[in-house]
Parts: structure tokens; C-alpha cells; sequence
């Protein structure tokens, strides 16, 4: 299955909620969970924004 640019970004965007997930886990209680998971998807979707620098 090819993918267009913009489902490929999507995909990114998904691979940040995956990853996201699994740090935000930890926290026990819904609205740290929640602002966990905003601040982690929102540096994450700046992340690939940017080109990847390494």
C-alpha cells in the first residue's frame, strides 16, 4: 500500500501518540495523564516538523 505525503505525516503523528503512550503510562491519574500526553504529542509533532538533525 503506497502512502501520500500527507499519510505519511500522519503516520508520524501516530507513532507519537504510540510512543507518548507508552511514557505517559506511568501517570496514574487522568488529567496528568492527559497534559502527559499534549505536551509529549505537541514536542513530538514539532520534532518532525523539523528535519531530523543527528
Amino acid at each position: 500500500m503506497m502512502l501520500s505525503g500527507g499519510e505519511k505525516e500522519l503516520g508520524g503523528l501516530v507513532d507519537c501518540e504510540v510512543q507518548c503512550t507508552k511514557v505517559c503510562e506511568k501517570v496514574k491519574d487522568f488529567e496528568g495523564y492527559n497534559s502527559c500526553m499534549n505536551d509529549c504529542i505537541r514536542e513530538c509533532a514539532e520534532a518532525l516538523e523539523k528535519p531530523m538533525k543527528r
